[in-house]
């Protein structure tokens, strides 16, 4: 297990231009790390909110950030802890207690990064409910069955 200190970084300020990254409001996308049946239409709703003004952020595990290449724009990207930071849910041979981590690491890294920002609004994979007692912040599920 790795660092827990939640990490962010931005895409280029040229996103403003196109409608996405104004200074609409602040939405934190979390998909289930390493489900890209669940990232990708997470992302696309994402470019859909930053055509309308709002600016998503994808917020994903270290490790996932660490071995996949970003999205680009219009989002921007923050890492959390997963509690596996070197080889992702691959690294706990027990899926239960990846949950279990996920849950205690990566909640007390999104509560770090929502600090950083707090009028962003959570929209989470219906999987992640969890998150939502992090903070009090508005939330939204997101389901991608």
């Amino acid at each position: 297990m790795g660092s827990t200190s939640a990490t962010s970084t931005t895409s280029s300020p040229s996103s403003a231009a196109r409608g996405g990254g104004g200074g609409g409001a602040h939405v934190l996308l979390l998909p289930c790390p390493g489900a890209q049946g669940h990232t990708n239409p997470l992302l696309e709703f994402g470019r859909r909110l930053a055509y309308h003004g709002l600016r998503p952020t994808l917020v994903t595990s270290r490790y996932v950030l660490s071995t996949t290449p970003p999205p680009g724009e219009p989002f921007r990207v923050a890492a959390i802890s997963d509690g596996f930071n070197n080889g992702g849910m691959a690294a706990c041979p027990d899926l239960d207690e990846y949950w279990r981590q996920l849950e205690a690491v990566g909640s007390e890294t999104l509560a770090e990064l929502i600090d950083l920002d707090e009028s962003v609004f959570l929209l989470l994979n219906n999987r992640l409910l969890f998150f939502t007692k992090v903070k009090i912040c508005p939330y939204s599920r997101f389901f991608t069955e």
